[in-house]
């Protein structure tokens, strides 16, 4: 850990937990940069997924295929770079092992990261205690959402939650992010309160998820600054 952020760390204590072994970790992807590689926001969840890993020698699942906020990055053969593979590679180059690794690259936003994680990966496990990364702006929208779509049809998982600090972010950009995070986590809490299953959600989420429906994604303009945190 970068020595300027361990003071950081404490902040973040109320969400964590160390008295049950873990036994999948979950790493949200957060965009990629100019170039396609991946935003130092990104890094310090990998770092901490390391760290977890670790501890608990469990499965990482790194989770995210793009934004709709903004095109795609392509390699030089012109095949879409996915957040989820940089996300591994990272990985990999520090010397965790590949087999130990698993990549979910359909969603497109939080929501979607929790319904494929679900569905593509937890749900095909034997476990019950789940480790879910990502940063402190990003944290209280997540758990927000992820309680809710693992809990639909009362399923016990158990899940912790590890942000990372926003520490050295541009601040322009974390006061947009934020402010977005903010009105998101109400919309979420919105749609908590008649979306109780996973059929009403799955018929949801096709029907009216403008990214995953057949409106062919009617975009939400976000500002500049905003768009640069994806």
């Amino acid at each position: 850990m970068d020595e300027k952020l361990s003071g950081w760390e404490n902040i973040f204590n109320k969400y964590e937990t160390s008295d049950e072994k873990i036994e999948l970790i979950l790493v949200l992807a957060g965009g990629l940069n100019e170039e396609g590689k991946l935003h130092e926001w990104v890094i310090r969840r990998l770092d901490k997924a390391i760290e977890l890993y670790k501890k608990n020698n469990c499965p990482i699942i790194c989770c995210g295929g793009g934004t709709y906020h903004k095109p795609p990055y392509l390699n030089n053969k012109g095949f879409v770079i996915h957040e989820s593979t940089e996300c591994v590679n990272y990985l990999v180059q520090k010397d965790i092992d590949k087999t130990d690794i698993r990549r979910e690259w359909s969603s497109y936003d939080t929501i979607a990261n929790a319904f494929f994680s679900l569905t593509s990966h937890v749900s095909c496990l034997n476990i019950k205690n789940i480790a879910i990364i990502t940063s402190d702006f990003h944290i209280e929208r997540s758990k927000e959402i992820f309680d809710w779509v693992y809990n639909l049809n009362n399923n016990s998982f158990k899940l912790f939650y590890y942000p990372v600090t926003d520490f050295g972010l541009d601040k322009t950009m974390l006061k947009s992010r934020k402010e977005r995070e903010k009105k998101s986590r109400e919309n979420v809490i919105n749609l908590k309160k008649n979306i109780k299953t996973i059929e009403q959600f799955y018929n949801w989420f096709y029907k009216e998820h403008n990214a995953y429906n057949n409106n062919f994604l009617t975009i939400e303009n976000i500002s500049g600054e905003c768009k640069s945190s994806y």
